[in-house]
């Protein structure tokens, strides 16, 4: 499959208001939200700057997924032929990730920490499995694109989860947008 990463740029970009909602149901006292244009943040997984009425700054990995809210994509490598880790083997400096699920007006915020964490825990076996279901519509499973960029293509490979997948967790680490807040604060 062919994907174009100015068209799904574009995606994530359209959906604007989507996205300062859910910020604001996340974080009620959200005083404004930044898109981060910053090459060497986005390559530390940092998309937007949520900032707090305390000044406290949020730093958000987002991810647009267009299909029901059951599954999610890590991508393991962003670039196959040049070995280039994708973002789920990145450390980051992000504190969430967001998975907004845009056609169903759900976001599911995964504690970043508590993701590599759950990730280098069950990263061997989520993708023995995902392997063995190749050439089968089971889930999880690899799956390969070529990205353009510039009139270039390059190859990677996001593992799809389904959410079920996830250990348990506290509602500190992993929540649906309309949950209520955790009793802690963020």
């Amino acid at each position: 499959m062919m994907r174009n990463f100015i068209s799904e740029l574009s995606f994530s970009h359209q959906n604007e208001a989507f996205w300062q909602r859910h910020y604001k149901m996340r974080f009620p006292d959200m005083r404004r939200l930044e898109s981060m244009d910053d090459p060497t943040m986005q390559s530390h997984s940092v998309d937007r700057v949520c900032i707090l009425s305390s000044g406290r700054r949020v730093l958000v990995e987002e991810k647009n997924e267009r299909y029901r809210p059951v599954n999610f994509t890590l991508e393991t490598w962003s670039n196959v032929e040049l070995k280039k880790l994708g973002w789920i083997n990145k450390k980051g400096l992000c504190q969430f990730l967001a998975v907004g699920f845009v056609n169903y007006d759900k976001t599911l915020w995964l504690s970043w920490q508590w993701l590599q964490r759950t990730w280098n825990k069950h990263k061997a076996e989520w993708l023995a499995e995902a392997r063995t279901n190749q050439g089968t519509r089971r889930f999880p499973r690899l799956v390969y694109n070529r990205t353009g960029i510039g009139g270039t293509s390059y190859q990677t490979e996001a593992l799809i989860l389904p959410i079920t997948y996830l250990p348990a967790a506290s509602l500190q680490d992993v929540r649906w947008t309309d949950e209520p807040p955790p009793i802690a604060r963020v």
